[in-house]
């Protein structure tokens, strides 16, 4: 398991801890710990094998055990217990600029709103303004963002792909040789 893996986990832990309405900073942690594992330049699996995970600044002992389940075993049951919690969908939700986990969970308890299309839905029926901490700029501001989202979802992260380039370039450098020969 690769490192961007671990921290994608970590970050969804919070984020999902956040949907539950768990303490902030239980889900501050892990974003921490995330960030921390992100960083790192040696490999986590020889951090684990030399016992000094946990010495990495923003790693507690709770976080490092289920790191290390995680790489070990290639899953996390902790994780997979959270995600049981909520819709699928509803994680997709965070994905629309604006709007946050506190904001989705509400729009979820309150309307029922577990996709992107009901969100849309919801605006243009006009039921989201009647909520409290909405109102009419607030739905505009989200069908706003439903477009952004559609329209960027094409679009890569240069971080999620650069290794992925980086990779396929080292391969061509290494296979041009045998066709300039021929």
């Amino acid at each position: 398991m690769d490192k961007s893996t671990v921290v994608a986990v970590l970050e969804s832990i919070a984020t999902l801890l956040e949907l539950k309405g768990e303490n902030p900073f239980k889900s501050r942690a892990y974003r921490t710990a995330a960030r921390a594992v992100d960083s790192l330049t040696e490999e986590l699996s020889d951090l684990i094998a030399q016992g000094r995970l946990s010495e990495i600044k923003g790693i507690g002992e709770s976080i490092k055990e289920k790191i290390v389940t995680l790489i070990t075993t290639g899953h996390l049951p902790y994780y997979e217990e959270l995600k049981k919690e909520f819709p699928p969908t509803l994680l997709e939700l965070l994905n629309v600029p604006g709007l946050g986990p506190k904001r989705a969970k509400f729009l979820y308890e309150e309307l029922g709103i577990t996709d992107i299309e009901a969100l849309e839905k919801a605006c243009k029926e006009h039921r989201i303004a009647g909520l409290p901490g909405f109102g009419p700029k607030s739905e505009e501001n989200i069908l706003l963002g439903i477009n952004q989202y559609r329209s960027f979802s094409a679009y890569h992260r240069y971080g999620d792909v650069i290794e992925t380039v980086e990779a396929l370039l080292d391969y061509l450098k290494k296979i041009l040789p045998l066709f300039i020969s021929i």
